[in-house]
């Protein structure tokens, strides 16, 4: 699930701001359209449009309530459940259809429970659910594409100055096997110690935690050249006891391939991360 930063926070409130202001515009128009067109083909009306400005303002409250009420929630849970689940931004749409589907289905009861026949309840509900389909879809659209505008123009700022702007990156810092994995924390290496477990080559890294938390049966994440190495820590031990207890050795089980590559890899200096 992608981490909670101030970005990502005000990313959030823009996309759905914008997605917010072209809806109700969208639908107080179609409500004044409507208004017109009404006049216009009811001669009984003789031209009436006196009642035009409280048309638009009936419009602009239905507009609001609507997105309030139901787009806002709707898409907002869709995508925090394809984040969680790890689904593709299509399935967006089908789970939104479906929750749009249940708020319907509860307008039905809640009309039902207020005494209304069920015919009546049912048919209510699903006129104002049909209703909504076109404003979710709009809605949804105008949020994925100011979200993507809104992330490239963050990457590419993070690109061009990475020292004033790197927070604004949405990219991964850590992609294995063609998937992002979540990063839990830095390492700084100072040194590295080769010996013989049994008959398995071992390797233990020696360093200091930058951040976050290291236990063992986490994933140490290093680059050599071009190539990924990835190996699972089998514990983590202070270096110094009684001292600061974020200088520790990092235990790795390895192959004797793998053992190589690794004293290769962890030198002095190098900052590797832990999943």
């Amino acid at each position: 699930m992608r981490a909670v930063t101030p970005w990502n926070a005000t990313r959030f409130a823009l996309k759905h701001a914008v997605a917010a202001a072209i809806v109700i515009a969208g639908m107080m128009v179609c409500a004044a359209v409507a208004f017109v067109v009404g006049v216009v083909m009811i001669s009984a009306r003789d031209g009436d449009v006196t009642t035009l400005p409280s048309t638009i303002l009936f419009g602009l409250l239905a507009a609001v309530a609507s997105v309030v009420l139901v787009l806002m929630p709707i898409t907002s849970a869709t995508e925090l459940l394809c984040q969680r689940a790890r689904l593709h931004l299509w399935w967006q749409i089908p789970l939104s259809l479906a929750l749009l589907a249940a708020v319907g289905a509860g307008l039905a009861v809640v009309s039902m429970t207020s005494g209304a026949p069920l015919a009546t309840a049912v048919r209510v509900a699903s006129i104002a659910s049909a209703s909504l389909v076109v404003p979710l879809a709009v809605y949804w659209w105008a949020l994925q594409s100011t979200d993507w505008a809104l992330r490239t123009s963050g990457d590419f700022a993070s690109r061009m100055s990475p020292s004033r702007f790197g927070a604004l990156s949405t990219r991964p810092e850590l992609i294995s096997r063609g998937r992002p994995v979540a990063v839990r924390a830095h390492f700084l290496v100072r040194d590295h110690v080769c010996f013989t477990s049994g008959s398995d080559p071992a390797l233990v890294i020696v360093g200091d935690v930058v951040d976050g938390g290291i236990r063992g049966g986490m994933r140490v994440f290093a680059n050599l050249n071009s190539t990924e190495l990835s190996a699972t820590i089998v514990s983590v031990d202070p270096v110094d006891p009684g001292g600061s207890g974020s200088h520790v050795g990092l235990l790795l089980t390895l192959n004797a391939y793998e053992q190589e590559q690794w004293k290769a890899a962890a030198v002095k200096g190098q900052v590797v991360k832990i999943a």
